[in-house]
């Protein structure tokens, strides 16, 4: 049974696609907040393509050795009516410098460390 997590995500979106769990704490309150801010100034649905991911899990994708999915605090996102540039650029100007953002053919990566991260 999904649980809501905030106005419009659930735990089951974030849960780790190999393990199915999602710890305590996780995804990371600001993540959430930044997604659900990142929504509104879309104006559309964001699909979680990739929330948590347990080490196991990060490793078999290739993530990176200090990946932010393990931690909590990223999410592979897509949105049906735009393109990961799109969603890249309007998730600049809600995550901040200090964020991970990245762009892939398939998907935007979004990420609430501490400093500043672009690809």
């Amino acid at each position: 049974m999904a649980k809501q997590i905030s106005p419009h995500f659930t735990d089951l979106e974030f849960k780790c696609r190999h393990c199915g769990k999602l710890p305590a704490g996780m995804p990371a309150p600001k993540l959430l907040e930044k997604l659900e801010k990142l929504r509104e100034r879309i104006g559309a649905p964001l699909h979680i393509a990739s929330g948590y991911r347990c080490p196991k899990h990060n490793a078999a994708v290739g993530g990176a050795q200090n990946s932010q999915h393990p931690k909590g605090t990223a999410a592979d996102i897509t949105v049906k009516t735009l393109g990961p540039g799109e969603v890249a650029d309007a998730a600049e100007a809600v995550f901040g410098y200090r964020s991970g953002i990245g762009r892939y053919p398939g998907f935007t990566h979004v990420d609430v460390r501490s400093s500043h991260a672009r690809w």
